[in-house]
């Protein structure tokens, strides 16, 4: 059975008193049902079990599909081993750029165009969906997004015309609530502490023409300056970036929507890559307690630290420092302790 673990730093003072290299393409591109890329990003885990999968895209036939299992080669600068490719074009330019890139198709989603504000044609969309059920509270995976809309030689303006940029989301929401609108996990926060949508208008570095500089960078510091263009043929990627939600009611199912369409421009397209094995739920044990005034305790005082979960969903095991033994007799979702050190739970379901 698949074991969840976390790790939580708790010191407290115990006291008697009252206180790359660029390289050649490098990454090969399979084809996949619904059912593989889901779970190819979920893995084995027993905490998210991916049901009711869909995935639809650019099908021409089999093996122009825009979605795949991605797999790094060796000697590959790509961050991600293995994941789940979404593409406006067939995934496998990746891998090839000789291939067709196929026919330009004008599709819209609702769902895309509400978590925009996309009020403009999208064209060659792609998504992959599936439904599961939350163990825990928090929610997390890593992705990035590469585009061609990051070549030098733009015949476009992204200064003022953000409806030429390819969009991407990633959506969530409950399922059974009549009220539960869709939240996008792909998001990124500005210098203003604003949260603003990932596409190439809103994450760039400085755009030239014939040695001129033509728009500023903006959010530059998401985007990969040490992207090597002949890793997956495109002209440019975001930094690994990390969608995160903390705020998921165990118990409950939800749908999550991955999908991504050309803009208003479709000369040029994009992808996006999530990253296999980084799909996880987490326990969160609050911040960590160091050593201070504030923090010391009493000798016989006790400080709990507290998975959230319910005894019944699995069976718990508490560790010390890097005693590979459990704590014996400690078998609950909480734990009280009376000494300083690190400590560690698996919850086992």
């Amino acid at each position: 059975c698949y074991v969840m673990k976390w790790t939580k730093v708790v010191l407290i003072l115990l006291i008697m008193c009252c206180f790359p290299i660029g390289i050649s393409a490098q990454i090969s591109v399979l084809n996949g049902d619904a059912n593989l890329l889901a779970g190819t990003l979920t893995g084995t885990s027993p905490c998210i079990i991916p049901t009711n999968t869909v995935v639809k895209g650019y099908n021409d036939t089999s093996i122009n599909k825009s979605f795949g299992i991605f797999n790094k080669n060796t000697g590959s600068s790509f961050p991600f081993d293995s994941g789940v490719i979404l593409s406006t074009r067939p995934s496998k330019i990746t891998e090839d750029n000789t291939i067709p890139i196929g026919p330009t198709v004008k599709l819209s989603d609702s769902d895309l165009n509400k978590a925009l504000g996309i009020n403009y044609d999208t064209y060659n969309l792609t998504f992959l969906e599936f439904e599961f059920e939350a163990k825990t509270k928090i929610l997390s995976f890593n992705y990035l997004l590469a585009s061609d809309e990051y070549k030098n030689n733009l015949t476009y303006n992204p200064c003022d015309k953000p409806n030429y940029a390819d969009g991407v989301a990633i959506l969530i929401k409950e399922v059974d609530s009549p009220t539960s609108n869709y939240e996008n996990l792909a998001v990124i926060e500005n210098d203003k502490k604003e949260k603003i949508t990932v596409s190439s208008f809103n994450i760039r570095p400085d755009f030239f023409m014939s040695g001129v500089k033509k728009c500023d960078g903006k959010n530059s510091n998401y985007f990969d300056p040490a992207f090597n263009s002949n890793t997956i043929h495109f002209a440019g990627q975001t930094k690994t970036l990390v969608a995160r939600k903390t705020d998921l009611i165990p118990g409950k199912k939800y749908k999550i929507k991955f999908v991504i369409a050309e803009g208003d421009s479709p000369a040029e397209f994009s992808a996006l890559f999530i990253e296999a094995g980084s799909f996880t739920s987490a326990i969160d044990l609050g911040k960590d307690r160091l050593i201070s005034d504030k923090t010391a305790i009493c000798s016989g005082e006790t400080f709990e630290i507290n998975t959230n979960l319910s005894i019944a969903g699995f069976n718990f095991k508490w560790y010390k420092d890097t005693d590979t033994s459990p704590i014996p007799g400690e078998i609950y979702p909480s734990l009280q302790i009376t000494q300083a050190g690190t400590y560690k739970v698996e919850a086992i379901g």
